[in-house]
């Protein structure tokens, strides 16, 4: 994780001199080559973010949502857990 966040902090460094470089002499070529570069890293930054959002040990792991219900005994109104359950 070091390693990536060291080659995203030099990438864009090095990027942001050669589109200085690229803008001031005009050079459209370097400028979508540098895009591309962008593009790339975004995606990097992405996978960063994602391994962030999901990094419990337990992530990968199925997920079961079970609610207990009861059997509504009344004909009134349908409240609480006991109607949220059975319509489901």
């Amino acid at each position: 994780m070091v390693e990536t966040i060291d080659h995203l902090t030099s990438n864009l460094s090095d990027n942001t001199e050669l589109f200085d470089m690229s803008k001031a002499d005009g050079d459209e070529a370097g400028l979508k080559a540098i895009e591309a570069e962008a593009d790339a890293l975004e995606k990097t930054v992405a996978e960063l973010e994602f391994r962030r959002m999901f990094n419990n040990p337990a992530d990968p792991s199925n997920c079961f949502n079970r609610h207990p219900g009861r059997r509504r005994r009344h004909r009134g109104p349908a409240t609480g857990r006991a109607c949220w359950s059975a319509s489901i």
